[in-house]
């Protein structure tokens, strides 16, 4: 979208737009053969006794996997959350030809959570909740998490010792080494904790502003980009940049909030690099659009490569494990790149863009609300 041109000393050009490249990383499920049995070890399987196999059907859904890692950081398995039969199942697989001696697995609250740790700051596992040890080892071991470990902020460790034929022995950890990590368990959670849900929404408020066009009128909204800005580009130093970084604060997001979008109607959100010419003089403009967590994470951007420009709706589907409490912020950056391409100098000023309709709406347990 071109923007109005205005006459001032020198040729000025008006411009504003931004960019939003969509980065989609849901989490995929995958299939595994799984079992049974807190504590269970691979061929005997039975929640009344371990010495009669049990027939689970196979190949459920893995809401979460990640690798079981030895020091050099080399694949040596896996540890997978499943939901089965209205369980948690996480399971301690192994490759090739190594098989399992020891398992240890703690699970604990990612929020506000004091993590056991030893004297040299890693994960105790003298304390952890499940444990196993196997005289003759095996390839697979499970643990059906209790209820109370269960939730949507959920942390955990797991480590193992696994042998080889010869016996030799190494060291294995999930995820990283010596670590606790969160378990993004989308999908994963039982209906005892889900329930059945309903449609539920949170809005945020309508913003107009403006995007800086130098890096000396960049920083957080409102004390940057709540007035039009101008720059101007020299043969010797034709290019700029600037941004702004504006919050959106989503309040009363229910508890359990799952398979959430957010929603966001751009105004004059110039995704697409403009080149603008007059009188011999040639720039280019182009803008970009960020979406991240409150800590910084990123979630989503928008740029050229995007399939809209201008003024236009844009969904974008949220992780389940973002909502921690009942208030959400995320963090937007808008920023605006400019070049002189032919010319000696010219000045352009922004105009006004906005932000409206922005909305979170997703899935909440019925007679769930606000804690």
């Amino acid at each position: 979208m071109k923007k109005p041109i205005y006459v001032l000393i020198v040729l000025a050009f008006v411009l504003s737009g931004c960019s939003k490249d969509v980065i989609d990383n849901p989490i995929t499920n995958k299939d595994i053969a799984t079992i049974d049995l807190k504590y269970a070890e691979a061929d005997t399987q039975s929640r009344a006794n371990s010495n009669q196999e049990l027939n689970i059907p196979m190949d459920p859904n893995v809401c979460f996997r990640t690798q079981l890692l030895d020091s050099k950081l080399e694949t040596k398995g896996y540890a997978d959350f499943a939901l089965v039969e209205g369980d948690i199942v996480i399971t301690f697989k192994t490759d090739g030809y190594w098989k399992l001696v020891e398992s240890y697995l703690d699970v604990i609250e990612c929020t506000g959570a004091d993590f056991p740790l030893d004297a040299n700051g890693n994960p105790d596992m003298s304390v952890f909740k499940y444990s196993s040890y196997h005289k003759n080892p095996v390839k697979r071991v499970d643990y059906f998490l209790d209820q109370d470990d269960i939730s949507n902020s959920m942390c955990f460790a797991a480590f193992a010792k696994i042998a080889d034929s010869y016996g030799n022995t190494m060291d294995v950890w999930a995820h990283g080494w010596e670590m606790y990590t969160p378990a993004y368990q989308k999908g994963c959670l039982p209906d005892e904790i889900e329930g059945n849900f309903e449609d539920a929404c949170s809005e945020a408020s309508d913003i107009e502003f403006y995007i800086p066009l130098q890096s000396s009128t960049s920083g957080v909204y409102p004390v940057a980009g709540t007035s039009a800005d101008s720059v101007v580009l020299k043969s010797n130093d034709p290019t700029s940049e600037g941004y702004v970084d504006i919050d959106l604060i989503f309040s009363e997001i229910p508890n359990n909030f799952k398979d959430a979008a957010i929603s966001i109607s751009f105004y004059d959100l110039d995704l697409y690099t403009d080149i603008i010419e007059s009188n011999g003089r040639v720039i280019s403009f182009a803008e970009s659009f960020t979406l991240r967590d409150i800590n910084g994470n990123i979630l989503a951007v928008l740029d050229g490569s995007h399939s809209e420009d201008g003024e236009f709706v844009w969904n974008f589907d949220l992780p389940d494990d973002i909502f921690n409490g009942n208030t959400l912020i995320l963090r937007t950056t808008f920023t605006a790149n400019l070049e002189l391409l032919e010319g000696n100098e010219i000045q352009v000023t922004n105009t006004a863009e906005e932000l409206f309709e922005v909305s979170i709406c997703g899935k909440k347990a019925t007679g769930v609300d606000i804690q």
